[in-house]
């Protein structure tokens, strides 16, 4: 069930008590499951999706899921959507599927130049795809067809091709080896556009963060602006652009954007940037309607949003505002979803909502089993932006958090955290993953916190101007948390905590305490004082976090 504004206690540290009288949102607000879609263009007239999952091994399932969900994005605009995926994806089905399309998505290896295996360029391997030699046999065996490949296609004109590699084509070095120079990742993305380009693409964007994808898509057909600019706008952004003029093809440029300013890049753009527009890219189609005024829910002082009390829920593209963000008030919740440790929900799904000023937080869980939470921006929350209570199964996925607990933390033992995972005294929370987030301005606790927890995932995220970025510790009654895993991680700007002689452990990177098994490698760390960008405490056990690069020390 679903309820709306409710005037039930919802305290920061205290289990919720069900509301007293229950109004069903789909009344009030004509909300179904996933609500309406926006209005699709037939087949015959809609720009063509075409969607390619490679032979990537074990990671094969996951880029399947992902490549799902910007299918799903896409089929939102257009009918003329075409999924070729591993092991199936041989170059001859590829090249069909790519044949016309005015978005193409890659999820899958990356080969490019200059590469440690080669002193020169080899077109016909480098700078494509990754994809399976014959159909059916797997997802382990890749085949790479390169630029050369790739010059044989006709795109619409003025596609935009969006890579999903971790190597090569954002200009970065393949995983576990050395970063490459400026000038080097330059070249990398230079060479890995040039096909895609000659090919008919107005610009070639790649990402490492492989749930941002969806975002790109999104913007393509609900917006008028230049792919630079949506590009500089996206969640995934480090704020370290710089450009260079494409050496490969004329009257093109390039830009990358790594974590620091020359180093750790995750993300680049190239081609002819002055002219290449989102009304290109869809052919002339008009943009696509802002969501119906019904999917806009204001909300009163001491109230909560949306109420979810059933499993098999899906909120999708809601705009939440709060009442305020300058006083802690339990009550002020966003979206709130409750079981039970007898009866927890299940396959619970939060996206493309957009939750604001609330002086607990923006999305709280309690008790429940197989949830996703993914593409949402939570804004100015007094507490925590997303709060996670005994869940497991879950995915926290390409969100966006800023601001919490900027003013109010006070009334919370000073405590305030932008993603957490706790207990209150029940189950701690198990298999939970946390990808390719960002969380922004935590300045007085935790960007992301672990309370207990078991089996969890901490992957891609971004966290800037936290007190202490990630930390991980036992739970409410001393539950050791164990089998935790933190790579590639980027952590910067930390900020002082005004209590410093209460909280003596200050600006903290990835802070372990009593903690058993945790494991991670290739995180960044800007900003940090000298020897705080990990920290083992309390006793923990089996800790082993290698390969960091570290910048920039106080």
């Amino acid at each position: 069930m679903l309820v709306a504004s409710g005037a039930h206690r919802a305290p920061g540290r205290r289990l919720l008590r069900p509301f007293a009288v229950l109004v069903a949102l789909a009344l009030l607000f004509g909300l179904g499951a996933a609500g309406p879609n926006p209005t699709t263009v037939s087949a015959a007239t809609a720009p063509k999706v075409a969607i390619i999952v490679g032979p990537n091994g074990t990671k094969t399932a996951g880029n399947r899921d992902r490549a799902n969900a910007a299918a799903a994005e896409a089929l939102r605009y257009t009918t003329n959507v075409v999924k070729v995926y591993s092991p199936n994806a041989t170059w001859a089905r590829v090249m069909s599927a790519i044949s016309g399309a005015s978005i193409v998505v890659y999820f899958g290896r990356g080969k490019g130049y200059p590469s440690p295996y080669s002193s020169t360029l080899r077109t016909s391997t480098e700078d494509g795809f990754g994809l399976n030699p014959v159909a059916g046999k797997g997802n382990e065996t890749t085949r790479y067809f390169g630029e050369a490949y790739i010059r044989q296609v006709a795109l619409a004109p003025n596609a935009l091709v969006l890579l999903h590699p971790l190597a090569y084509a954002p200009g970065a070095s393949e995983p576990g080896r050395a970063g490459p120079s400026l000038s080097t990742a330059r070249k990398r993305v230079d060479n890995y556009g040039a096909g895609f380009l000659a090919a008919g693409a107005g610009a070639v964007i790649a990402e490492t963060n492989k749930y941002v994808a969806v975002w790109y898509i999104r913007r393509v057909f609900t917006q008028d602006a230049t792919l630079a600019a949506i590009w500089k706008a996206a969640p995934t952004r480090h704020g370290h652009i710089s450009g260079f003029t494409s050496r490969r093809t004329a009257g093109a440029v390039g830009r990358t954007d790594p974590v620091h300013t020359s180093s750790g890049f995750t993300r680049s753009i190239v081609g002819r940037l002055a002219s290449a527009t989102t009304t290109m890219v869809r052919g002339g189609i008009p943009v696509v309607a802002p969501p119906a005024p019904s999917k806009v829910i204001t909300v009163a002082p001491g109230k909560i949003g949306i109420h979810v009390t059933t499993s098999n829920t899906v909120l999708d593209g809601y705009t939440i505002n709060g009442p305020q963000a300058k006083v802690f008030n339990g009550n002020e919740i966003g979206i709130y979803v409750t079981g039970t440790a007898a009866a927890p929900l299940k396959n619970i799904v939060i996206r493309n909502c957009y939750i604001g000023k609330f002086g607990s937080g923006g999305i709280l869980f309690q008790y429940v089993e197989s949830f996703t939470i993914e593409n949402c921006t939570i804004e100015d929350s007094v507490y925590a932006g997303i709060r996670i209570v005994s869940g497991k199964h879950g995915v926290i996925q390409n969100n966006t958090v800023r601001r919490t607990g900027v003013v109010g933390y006070q009334a919370n033992d000073m405590n305030s955290y932008g993603i957490v995972l706790t207990d209150y005294g029940g189950a701690v929370s198990t298999d939970v993953k946390i990808l390719s987030n960002v969380v922004e301005d935590v300045p007085q606790w935790h960007g992301i916190d672990v309370h207990g927890g078991t089996f969890i995932t901490i992957n891609d995220n971004v966290v800037k101007r936290a007190n202490r970025a990630i930390f991980l510790t036992t739970a409410s009654n001393g539950r050791r948390a164990s089998d935790l895993s933190v790579n590639r991680n980027a952590l910067s700007q930390p900020t002082p905590r005004v209590d410093v002689g209460t909280y003596p452990y200050n600006e903290l990177g990835i802070t372990v305490y009593a903690v058993d098994r945790v494991t991670g490698t290739a995180n960044a760390f800007d900003g940090y004082p000298k020897y705080q960008e990990i920290n083992s405490q309390g006793g923990s056990t089996s800790v082993s976090i290698t390969g960091s690069v570290i910048t920039n020390s106080k």
